[in-house]
């Protein structure tokens, strides 16, 4: 596991800081003048300036403060403006639980097991790691075939079904999950698919099940099903995982699998395995009219999923236009604030409280939509 973590500038004990230190005529530009004050809850490093005198006592500034007093004055006034502009920089820690350019990518090894993957494959269609799919990046992917590798290509007349998994450990209050990956393929809608499942690790997945058409897998929970069958170029399936996820380990699994009958060769291919955890933020609209999926529409630019905390401010208008997963969901500070589900049916769920403020409104359409969308889905808790 891979931990980026945030950096915060405080910003006026920085510039404090710096003032003093340019006043004194004190050279400061050095890596080493910065040092970690603190980690704070969120696992933000807070560095604080270290004139560079207190670094070694032995040194005398006398002759530096003379060199160094106007051209100090001049950066004095840079990098305030530098601040001044940007303000702070601030990211989300973010754990990195899959690598897509390593076990993700299936670029560790040859093998499955090389890139820390288990397979279950059946006896015909089976799951491989190599070239013959032609990868998404590097020199891998992982592809179903029914010569143990050498083709990219399905056997339509076997019913099959197998698999490939692995366990994932997620750090505890890193409720936003986020899994991403690339696949291709065809198939036929609703009996030969790629479909995905998080399960205990107390699942596993046996070849043969679950046999096509159903997508029933005993104690999994199916997060990802192919939606299209003539992918001939890879695309991106991102998938927000739920939130009760963190603090537990939980088994990913891919599965493939076709019925005896139909179809159209070639069939699943998947490349650039991605699985990050963060702690959910809290993210508040802007007072606009906006789509969910906008990053105008929010503070920041940031558009909220994957367990954040959503606030809709007074006087936004946001309508949703994907299929969101939050932590909290507030509509409206006390005054207004709309929240609304656009025309395509949507999914919105919450793993946390919901509070529709005084004043504020959630609809199922925006106000004067002709059209009528019965399959809206709210999910709490």
């Amino acid at each position: 596991m891979r931990k980026i973590y945030a950096l915060t500038v405080n910003v006026k004990k920085t510039l404090r800081q710096l003032f003093v230190a340019f006043e004194n005529g004190i050279p400061c530009f050095r890596e080493r003048n910065w040092k970690t004050l603190a980690t704070s809850p969120t696992n933000n490093l807070i560095p604080e300036f270290i004139p560079q005198q207190k670094l070694s006592q032995m040194q005398t500034f006398t002759k530096t403060t003379k060199t160094f007093n106007g051209f100090n004055r001049w950066m004095m006034i840079l990098i305030t403006g530098l601040f001044v502009m940007l303000g702070s920089v601030n990211t989300n820690a973010q754990t990195i639980l899959i690598n897509p350019t390593g076990d993700g990518g299936f670029e560790t090894g040859a093998t499955f097991a090389l890139n820390n993957w288990t397979v279950v494959n059946h006896t015909t269609n089976t799951w491989q790691a190599g070239a013959a799919a032609t990868a998404f990046a590097g020199a891998r992917s992982a592809f179903v075939s029914n010569d143990g590798g050498t083709t990219y290509a399905y056997t339509i007349t076997a019913s099959q079904t197998s698999h490939f998994y692995r366990d994932i450990t997620v750090p505890a209050g890193e409720g936003k999950i986020s899994l991403t990956f690339q696949w291709k393929g065809s198939g036929e809608s609703g009996f030969d698919r790629l479909l995905v499942y998080t399960a205990p690790t107390t699942v596993t997945p046996v070849a043969g099940t679950p046999a096509s058409s159903s997508t029933t897998l005993t104690g999994a929970t199916l997060v990802f099903t192919q939606p299209s069958f003539a992918q001939t170029t890879y695309t991106t399936a991102t998938v927000s995982l739920p939130a009760s996820l963190a603090g537990t380990t939980f088994r990913l699994i891919f599965t493939w699998q076709n019925d005896a009958s139909g179809g159209v060769s070639p069939c699943g291919s998947v490349d650039n395995i991605s699985l990050t955890s963060a702690i959910p933020g809290n993210i508040t609209s802007n007072a606009v009219a906006g789509l969910w999926s906008a990053t105008t529409t929010w503070v920041g630019g940031v558009v909220p999923n994957g367990g954040d905390n959503v606030t809709i401010a007074d006087g936004a208008t946001v309508t949703i236009d994907m299929n969101p997963t939050v932590g909290t969901l507030t509509v409206g500070g006390g005054t207004s604030g709309i929240l609304q589900y656009d025309a395509t049916a949507r999914t919105l769920a919450t793993t946390g409280n919901v509070a529709i403020s005084t004043g504020a409104v959630f609809k199922s359409a925006p106000t004067g939509s002709t059209s009528t969308v019965t399959t809206h889905a709210f999910s709490v808790g």
